[in-house]
Parts: C-alpha cells; sequence; structure tokens
C-alpha cells in the first residue's frame, strides 16, 4: 500500500502549502506503510486549500480506478482555517486529513484493523518529526 501526496492549493498560500506537503511525504515515507495489508494497491491524496473568492462549490471527492487499483481523494482544508493557524496547527489540519481520507475508504479496500495501523504508523511518525519551519 502506497500513499501518494499532492495537492491542491490557492496561489498566495501555495508555496508555505507545498513546505507542508513535503513533510508530510517525509513522515508517510517513514512511516512505512508498505507492508500493510490492503486490496488498495495506492492512494492519491490531494488537500485542497482554495479561496473562497474562487467559484468552486465541491472541494472534497472521491474515486476509484481499477486499472490503476487506485483511490484518489480530495479532501478540503478550510481556507481561512490554513490561513489563521499557526505553524503545528497547520501539520495537524494536514495530518487530520489525511486522517479523514483513509477513514472514508471502503472497508473493502482497505479493512478497519489496517485502516488503524496506517493511522497509528502516522502517527508516530508525525512526533519522531514534527514540522519545522524553513528559514525561506
Amino acid at each position: 500500500m502506497n500513499i501518494i501526496v499532492s495537492g491542491k492549493f490557492s496561489y498566495e498560500i501555495g508555496n508555505e502549502a507545498n513546505s507542508y506537503i513535503l513533510w508530510l511525504r517525509q513522515i508517510i515515507s517513514e512511516a512505512n506503510l508498505a507492508n500493510i495489508k490492503t486490496n488498495l494497491g495506492h492512494i492519491v491524496f490531494f488537500p485542497v486549500i482554495i479561496s473562497d473568492e474562487f467559484p468552486i462549490s465541491k472541494k472534497s471527492a472521491r474515486s476509484y480506478s481499477r486499472k490503476e487499483d487506485t483511490e484518489f481523494i480530495n479532501t478540503e482544508i478550510q481556507y481561512y482555517q490554513w490561513v489563521k493557524a499557526d505553524d503545528q496547527e497547520k501539520a495537524g489540519l494536514l495530518l487530520n486529513s489525511l486522517r479523514e481520507a483513509i477513514i472514508g475508504t471502503k472497508d473493502s479496500k482497505i479493512e478497519k484493523a489496517s485502516k488503524d495501523e496506517i493511522l497509528e504508523r502516522v502517527f508516530h511518525a508525525s512526533l519522531s518529526r514534527p514540522f519545522v519551519p524553513s528559514d525561506d
């Protein structure tokens, strides 16, 4: 099982949000999820943080590709929450968004015990590597 992380962000927060995406990729890599038994090859996870100035009403979505054995998940993080949050709160928003994505996956694709194992490993990896903002 592999989790691939990308993201969809408003322009004004894009650089900052991408630094959190890099951090989350490291966390997932350190969580070593490859040996967790699932009926799903990959999850492609897109946290979505888009200002309400854009007329996009549905920012969260989920689709499955049988051909690629992959679930594609967009999970919205409220723009106003992101911009008012401090560094650690932003990391928490991103981790919670991933948690929602994993929990929302059908049990036929990832059994509950495997979901719990994924979330536990990611949580422990995040404790060992807290987000540290760059000096850019």
